[in-house]
């Protein structure tokens, strides 16, 4: 597969972490749960924190993802495809949650 469908399988993965971002605050906002990820609880409360965060991280991921595509193709879309495949569940659980 080719560098465009490698882009755009990046962007799909970052598309999805806004997805989350979105669900996530939805869900808080109800005031019914509470973020479940011990390693993001103390900054996913706090937008003032959280984007710029989620934004560095995000980037620097897609960054390094292109990056290592230039070197090793198969090691990038193997780690491209799982890091869509978790984001993938991510999103969907975090809908099948909030409609219960």
């Amino acid at each position: 597969m080719g560098k465009t469908a490698f882009i755009v399988t990046v962007f799909l993965i970052l598309s999805l972490t806004v997805v989350d971002y979105g669900l996530t605050s939805n869900a808080l906002a109800t005031g019914r749960y509470g973020e479940a990820n011990g390693l993001v609880r103390w900054y996913v409360e706090k937008p003032a924190l959280a984007i710029p965060i989620i934004s560095i991280t995000n980037y620097g991921g897609a960054y390094a993802l292109t990056g290592l595509f230039k070197e090793n193709k198969t090691l990038a879309w193997i780690l491209a495809g799982g890091l869509f495949i978790l984001k993938g569940y991510i999103v969907y659980h975090n809908i099948k949650v909030l409609n219960k």
